[in-house]
């Protein structure tokens, strides 16, 4: 990292891709297809370990609101 034109380049690159590739766009559509992939699985789940979201505390309340927050953390 002590080489300016390799970090140069690198923050360019980083810059691009977070614009097309890794937007903050294309990540939530990519959480969304694998939330939407995962929903009869995720239903298996609960039926077989009842955990209740919302215990302990900072854990939020439902599936809806965790990947919420996943969103939001990824931003």
């Amino acid at each position: 990292m002590k080489d300016t034109a390799y970090t140069w380049q690198l923050r360019c690159r980083w810059k691009a891709l977070r614009q097309t590739t890794i937007s903050i766009d294309n990540i939530n559509h990519l959480i969304d297809s694998v939330t939407n992939l995962v929903n009869e699985a995720r239903q298996r789940h609960f039926q077989r370990w009842p955990i209740h979201l919302s215990k302990p505390d900072p854990i939020p309340a439902s599936y809806k609101k965790e990947i919420s927050t996943l969103k939001n953390w990824i931003a």
